[in-house]
């Protein structure tokens, strides 16, 4: 019998080869799509999604299958092998989110945990020796395959939303917890979080934010007639200046402001560095450039989820800034560098200013995501909460978040009945 650490070992190297559509086209693939095909489609791309169990098999299954731990290291140290096995499948049973769609020239595509193992679009030809055991993918093929029809059939005798409620690991589910009861059990880090706020620097914040509107086209502040490279450069310093950035960096002692912001900008500035300081046009076309290298106005480098902006913003009425990052550990940062704006008196709009409110205020919500998801950028997966902070369930003091997390319900399984309980096959 197939185990978890092989399928999911399969399911990995399935996601590392070109040929997506290959490797698995030799099998009977038209039973399990037929399965799939039970299940009614959702949306444009034909989206269909349903939950499958694995078991999580004998922990020389682990030791053989998982990359962490190989057969060797089991032999020499057993008792961690078990630590980690027991980590990793802490449950008998496994679950295995499998996601199925079209795309719209109409082939077809199947997930199974986020991973890509089949794609009929990208085919190949090319064989893969030794990628895996014989008869290993057609042993796959009939877990998926079994597992499908088992799926299917509790939904049809209605128990699989019972098995959504009760028996789906709370470490993959989606959920919501009010960011003050997540603080109440993590004191020592809202601690943490606020150390580098002064009282006047938060309630100068919360007291002018709530002059802010949700609309970017009307920020607070005076705008600006013209704007240059030169005084660009100078604003960005001040708001450096406000955060700290420079109190332990000698290099920037006698720094001039164009050497502040290539210290802490990205450098890839769609040629910022090259156009004539004092020209406001100059400036105006580079700020309005749309073909830059991607980077224009990134005024802390870093990813999408860590980066920081100060962005220009050209109307009829003049000139204002935009200051946004997507990133939580930005959020004190944020505060001072509006303040700072605020403070000398430009238009500036904060984005997300009411959300980073709330924040402060311990009244927004975190979303929680499964483990196996990224958490950032996952405000689709909560359409009815307004959200843009997510977490992993941890494991520390995971078990005392519990009683505040509301649990989104699953997407509800719309089945095609297709006849009365579905029988098992003995082979594929």
């Amino acid at each position: 019998m197939i185990s978890a650490p092989q399928i999911k070992s399969i399911i990995a190297r399935l996601e590392r080869i070109e040929g997506k559509a290959d490797a698995l086209e030799p099998y009977d693939l038209y039973r399990i799509f037929d399965q799939i095909d039970s299940i009614v489609a959702m949306g444009p791309n034909k989206r269909r999604s349903i939950w499958l169990m694995a078991d999580r098999g004998t922990i020389q299954d682990f030791a053989r299958y998982d990359d962490y731990i190989d057969e060797t290291s089991f032999r020499s140290n057993p008792d961690e092998c078990r630590r980690v096995y027991n980590e990793y499948y802490p449950q008998k049973d496994v679950w295995i989110k499998l996601l199925a769609y079209q795309i719209p020239s109409g082939e077809r595509v199947i997930c199974l945990d986020d991973a890509k193992i089949y794609d009929e679009t990208i085919k190949t030809g090319v064989e893969y020796p030794g990628y895996f055991e014989q008869e290993e993918l057609e042993t796959f093929c009939f877990w998926l395959y079994n597992a499908l029809q088992i799926s299917v059939t509790r939904a049809i005798t209605g128990q699989y939303e019972k098995d959504m409620q009760k028996r789906l690991p709370y470490h993959r589910r989606y959920g919501v917890i009010e960011s003050k009861k997540y603080w109440q059990v993590f004191p020592e880090r809202w601690s943490y979080f606020i150390a580098d706020l002064p009282n006047e620097e938060m309630f100068d914040f919360l007291s002018d934010i709530v002059e802010q509107s949700n609309d970017p086209a009307f920020p607070i502040g005076d705008r600006l007639p013209s704007l240059t490279a030169r005084q660009y450069y100078h604003y960005v310093a001040m708001l450096y200046k406000a955060c700290g950035y420079g109190n332990d960096k000698k290099e920037l002692e006698n720094a001039d402001d164009k050497q502040w912001y290539y210290h802490f900008a990205d450098r890839r500035d769609g040629g910022l560095k090259h156009i004539d300081m004092d020209d406001p046009k100059a400036f105006e076309q580079w700020a309005k450039n749309k073909k830059g290298d991607g980077h224009n106005h990134e005024i802390v480098a870093g990813s999408s989820s860590s980066a920081l902006w100060l962005y220009t913003r050209y109307s009829d009425k003049g000139i204002s800034f935009e200051l946004r990052s997507n990133a939580f550990g930005r959020t004190i940062e944020l505060i001072k560098m509006y303040n700072a704006l605020r403070r000398e008196g430009v238009a500036v709009y904060l984005h997300h200013g009411d959300v980073i409110r709330s924040r402060i205020l311990q009244t927004d919500l975190i979303g929680i995501v499964p483990s196996n998801v990224w958490p950032y950028h996952c405000e689709l997966d909560f359409p009815n909460h307004r959200i843009v902070d997510f977490m992993r369930l941890p494991e520390e003091k995971g078990d005392q978040l519990l009683k505040y997390i509301t649990w989104l319900p699953e997407e509800p399984l719309i089945y095609r009945f297709k006849g009365s309980y579905v029988v098992i096959d003995d082979e594929f």
